[in-house]
């Protein structure tokens, strides 16, 4: 059982960083300590995120490798130079439509999509190989915590800056969110179609904490982001997974479930505003009590519901 960093990955990792700090630097009057600063978060997030994408992937005993974002993997070679060039671009599509995109736009957008992971292959046990193949769940949860690890860092990087709001803070979400596209090979995709729930409610997060953190404290901004999260995956989970047929019509069932749904937004929005003006602490955990309970109430009605 091998945990550490091949060769191929270190390339795939140098190259990474390497990108995304001149990407990222490009338009900005950084100093060299914030320079080296952006260099450091950059080098870190994606080291994290590739030893728990490994850590997971020994769980589910298969070697897991980072690499840099593959539209198509194993493609095979061909003798021809049109196939060889698509291959190129197949194998190394991180390495080619960032860079294209941020020429093209003089610099104004970063596409941040590179990192990415493989799996290499199973690991061998005393009774030879074991399950060939892992089901998507076990994909997904590996992509779920390789993003993850983008969130905590930059939840960590701002207790760290003292809530200073420093632009490098908000490089690790804006990794995750890139990361979370379900373009085919990104981990994104790979979450979208193992664990759709799990997907939303990770979008929703960091979303949500992209938008906060610069304008509310941590700790309110990370309660605030759960909670909407929470809701986000509800109302998806009602609408789209309850096997509800026509989840919002007028019929009876489905405006007593409304109702409360529609409870529960404008509890949200109240509180919103509660917090943005106000500096009471208790109000947070008010707000988190309401919602907990609304939550439990939505989930017994719709138990209910299904039984009937």
């Amino acid at each position: 059982m091998r945990f550490s960093f091949s060769k191929k990955e270190i390339v795939h990792l140098a190259l990474s960083i390497a990108l995304l700090t001149v990407m990222l630097s490009f338009n900005s009057a950084f100093s060299a300590a914030a320079l080296v600063r952006l260099l450091l978060i950059i080098t870190i997030s994606l080291l994290t995120a590739a030893f728990f994408q490994k850590l997971i992937g020994l769980k589910y005993n298969h070697e897991v490798e980072y690499r840099i974002w593959a539209l198509k993997e194993y493609t095979r070679s061909h003798k021809t130079v049109k196939n060889q060039i698509k291959n190129i671009f197949y194998n190394y599509t991180g390495l080619i439509i960032p860079p294209l995109l941020f020429i093209l736009t003089n610099g104004l957008w970063a596409f941040l999509a590179i990192a990415s992971f493989t799996i290499v292959s199973p690991l061998k046990t005393k009774i030879g190989r074991i399950s060939t193949f892992l089901e998507e769940k076990e994909v997904a949860a590996i992509s779920f915590f390789g993003i993850l690890t983008y969130v905590f860092i930059a939840l960590i990087l701002d207790i760290i800056t003292g809530y200073t709001n420093l632009i490098e803070t908000k490089i690790p979400l804006l990794l995750a969110l890139y990361a979370l596209i379900p373009i085919p090979n990104l981990p994104g995709a790979r979450l979208f179609f193992g664990r759709r729930i799990t997907y939303f409610f990770l979008l929703s997060l960091t979303i949500s904490l992209f938008i906060l953190l610069p304008i509310i404290a941590m700790p309110d901004s990370l309660i605030i982001s759960i909670i909407f999260s929470l809701i986000i995956i509800g109302l998806y989970f009602y609408a789209i997974e309850s096997g509800i047929k026509q989840p919002f019509s007028v019929e009876e069932t489905s405006v007593n479930i409304g109702w409360k749904l529609l409870f529960i937004i404008v509890t949200i929005a109240i509180i919103f505003l509660l917090l943005t003006f106000s500096q009471i602490k208790m109000i947070t955990i008010l707000a988190l009590s309401i919602i907990i309970a609304t939550l439990i109430i939505l989930l017994h009605y719709y138990l209910i519901q299904t039984k009937k």
